[in-house]
């Protein structure tokens, strides 16, 4: 790895030792001698890594050159950064970190393709779990409307349009509270609170829907509240709808480390497998999949005949206190 290498050598004259001339040559630098007159050193520099002969003559005052010249065989070894394992360990380390920013770009552009595909599924169950839902209580109500004018109840129709009004009127709330909390994620009231307006939404007629909290409460994140309240907006709306249920009973208990969410009524029931290998229907499938997205599980026990219950239980550690 040296730069400059000098050859230093004498040729014994005791008689004029001023009038001595050199001459030398380096084999496998260049072919040719040179010249080196009085001087006793020869550089050289660059000189590549192998093998190299140095040979160098003298001749004396009477003119007469040295039969023999000296010999100097040696080797430039190379720099380790030259040697062939280095460049080799040097073409693995880029091909490497070019795969490692191949990668590193795929998982960038996975994160947000699975960001933009998660958001795309949560908005399809915040519609399907707000508008879609108020639609249908609009819709039972214009049923019962229907009935009550084809009986000439008119003073019963007038409650169920006045009904059906505060159904559009919460569904409107509802949907700007969603967009809001698109823009903002915040809520208002504490899951309780929201949780009992929705309980007051679907309960009246033949249902009748028992709320109770138990625990220690306290505030948690708003997505995790967020999600809850839609897996219980929903199940209440499919007991509304398909159980043909008298009785509903809520259940939110906060644990130490868990937030457990139960819902049962006594309804004709339905069977689990059947509802979820159903074509067109969101209800079970967004429901698992809120539950997913809090780490929780969701357990859904039912037969024909034997109502329903749904649990849901979702860790809460290290929310707000």
């Amino acid at each position: 790895g040296h730069p400059r290498y000098t050859r230093e050598f004498a040729g014994l004259s005791y008689t004029v030792p001023s009038e001595v001339r050199y001459r030398g040559r380096l084999e496998g630098f260049y072919k040719g001698g040179v010249e080196l007159g009085g001087r006793r050193t020869a550089t050289y520099t660059n000189l590549a890594p192998g093998g190299y002969v140095f040979r160098v003559e003298a001749m004396n005052n009477d003119g007469v050159w040295s039969e023999r010249g000296a010999v100097l065989r040696f080797r430039v070894i190379p720099p380790f950064w030259r040697r062939w394992w280095f460049l080799a360990l040097v073409v693995v380390g880029l091909v490497g970190v070019g795969v490692g920013l191949y990668r590193l770009r795929l998982r960038g552009l996975q994160r947000r393709f699975d960001a933009v595909l998660e958001e795309r599924n949560r908005m399809a169950r915040e519609i399907h779990d707000t508008l879609a839902q108020d639609f249908v209580g609009v819709t039972i109500q214009l049923d019962l409307i229907a009935q009550m004018l084809g009986g000439n109840k008119v003073e019963a129709a007038e409650r169920q349009v006045k009904e059906a009004r505060r159904l559009v009127t919460d569904g409107l709330a509802e949907a700007r509270q969603s967009i809001w909390e698109l823009r903002a994620n915040l809520a208002v009231d504490s899951l309780p609170t929201r949780l009992a307006k929705v309980v007051e939404r679907y309960e009246g007629g033949t249902l009748e829907v028992r709320l109770k909290i138990g625990g220690a409460f306290r505030q948690l994140d708003a997505r995790v509240e967020g999600e809850v309240l839609r897996v219980a907006q929903e199940a209440l709306s499919n007991v509304r709808r398909h159980a043909g249920a008298g009785r509903a009973s809520i259940e939110l208990r906060y644990g130490r480390d868990m937030l457990v969410l139960t819902i049962e009524d006594d309804g004709v029931g339905f069977s689990v497998d059947d509802a979820s290998a159903a074509q067109g229907h969101y209800g079970l499938s967004g429901m698992r999949e809120r539950a997913g997205l809090l780490g929780g599980r969701l357990e859904i026990v039912s037969s024909p005949g034997a109502g329903t219950k749904l649990t849901l239980a979702t860790p809460i550690a290290g929310v707000k206190e």
